[in-house]
């Protein structure tokens, strides 16, 4: 079934609790590229040369914020060479002091531009109406001088919310949430979300709604979901979960699809969607690169998520990253990264999770398909199972070699057969395995001993068919 194209905007959440829908009510699988800056960070020229490379490529969200990172704000010798934004505007009327009570009309007409850019490319954007920083911290709210609420009551910022909601509520492309890269763990931030939220849904009362969470503050070094704060909160459409390989001290956290398979068990059901993985790093050998994409994609997806987000170091912050980037790449260099081989290995999922019936899937936790050879819970050797029944489809990622029983019940169909394939991620290659039959007991099935690239990770795709 197609993704949402056209005039098929608002989405919302579908019938289910778990996945996202069009307009007209057919599945919509978010595919999501982490485009932080585009705003500030990207004149229209520019702008255009992104959304059409990711449109064609296949992606149709783009995660953004409105406004600047704060560190961007202060970092010195900004952007460019001149000192200006790459956009061509300042986005306060008094760049040396940041308050969301003076924004520039112009750049929010700016912002304007670009969200009709993306509507007329049907590109959804999940957009930061206040990038609040991450950890509050090294450029978030306790950064001396670009601090964008402390100096706000909750009237200025449902204030601001409203102006935000008023000025962009003709697009109903735009998915929103009130913060970026930040929990709600100090005093006041519960309370200055909701009065964002609240002040964008007088204006935008259709919109999606989530939280953009991030690593715990000092002393906490754990990943975070919004549900921990505003699972119950009406006005929070899904889940969003920040989860990365590793802390920034090197300390492995609970793997993707716990974080995941947790948040989709919870009740009332809402979707969850891994808002920021890890990034593609152009520093690291490919293949690494290429297995640490792929891995987190299935994990995540297979447990449940409402669809995949992809990002790359060295694209987040698109024009701005001359000033506050990895490397400290020259202006334009991000265009150079658009195609690197992590995308690549990320895009072929996404064929082959559009090419199923991807909107009926559901986590197989109890181990009814496969039966033995799942890996072990917690561990980096774990295949997340999902499971669409009445398709008869199964659909699993394997990330190390190893045998695996299949049982043909669990998908039912007397009298019928399933078919059993290996997906190569890293080639797109469907190597067939057999057949068992959908009445019958369980059998096992050897992975291949490599996958193209010489790595071990495989998909595998059990359907039914007549």
């Amino acid at each position: 079934m197609p993704d949402a194209t056209g005039d098929r905007w608002p989405l919302r959440v579908g019938p289910n609790g778990h996945h996202l829908v069009d307009g007209a009510g057919r599945p919509f699988l978010l595919v999501g590229d982490t485009g932080w800056s585009l705003f500030a960070g990207c004149d229209r020229a520019a702008a255009e040369f992104y959304l059409d490379a990711r449109r064609a490529q296949g992606f149709n969200t783009i995660l953004c914020s409105l406004l600047p990172f704060t560190a961007y704000v202060q970092a010195p010798g900004r952007c460019l060479p001149d000192g200006r934004w790459p956009c061509g505007l300042e986005p306060f009327l008094d760049p040396a002091h940041p308050d969301l009570r003076a924004l520039n009309d112009a750049y929010l007409d700016h912002g304007a531009e670009l969200a009709a850019l993306a509507a007329a490319r049907d590109l959804c954007l999940c957009l930061s109406a206040c990038w609040w920083g991450y950890q509050h911290g090294d450029y978030g709210r306790s950064f001396p001088g670009a601090t964008y609420l402390d100096r706000l009551t909750l009237d200025d910022m449902r204030a601001y919310g409203a102006r935000i909601g008023r000025r962009f509520r003709e697009f109903k492309n735009i998915v929103y949430y009130p913060n970026g890269d930040s929990n709600a763990e100090r005093p006041g931030d519960i309370e200055a979300a909701r009065a964002i939220v609240a002040g964008i849904r007088t204006q935008a009362p259709e919109a999606l709604f989530t939280f953009h969470p991030t690593l715990g503050v000092p002393n906490d070094e754990r990943w975070h979901s919004s549900s921990e704060w505003f699972h119950d909160d009406a006005w929070l459409s899904f889940n969003a979960i920040q989860i990365k390989a590793q802390t920034k001290h090197g300390r492995h956290e609970p793997c993707f699809y716990q974080m995941v398979l947790a948040d989709y068990r919870r009740q009332p059901a809402k979707p969850v969607l891994v808002m920021e993985p890890d990034y593609e790093r152009p520093d690291s050998p490919p293949e690494t690169e290429g297995f640490r994409i792929r891995s987190q994609a299935c994990w995540s997806f297979l447990s449940g998520a409402l669809g995949v987000v992809y990002g790359h170091d060295c694209v987040y912050g698109l024009g701005a990253d001359h000033a506050f980037g990895r490397g400290k790449l020259p202006p334009g260099a991000w265009k150079r990264c658009l195609g690197d081989p992590g995308v690549r290995d990320f895009l072929r999922l996404v064929a082959w999770f559009r090419a199923a019936p991807w909107w009926q899937l559901e986590p197989d936790v109890e181990h009814r398909v496969v039966r033995a050879g799942v890996g072990t819970w917690g561990g980096a050797d774990y295949a997340p199972v999902a499971v669409a029944r009445e398709a008869g489809y199964a659909l699993g990622y394997f990330p190390t070699t190893r045998e695996v029983t299949v049982a043909g019940d669990a998908l039912g169909g007397r009298g019928q057969h399933l078919a059993v394939s290996w997906f190569d991620p890293t080639d797109g290659s469907v190597l067939d395995a057999g057949t068992l039959p959908a009445d019958g007991g369980p059998r096992r099935f050897a992975m291949p001993a490599a996958n193209r690239r010489g790595g071990q990770d495989f998909l595998l795709g059990v359907r039914r068919s007549p």
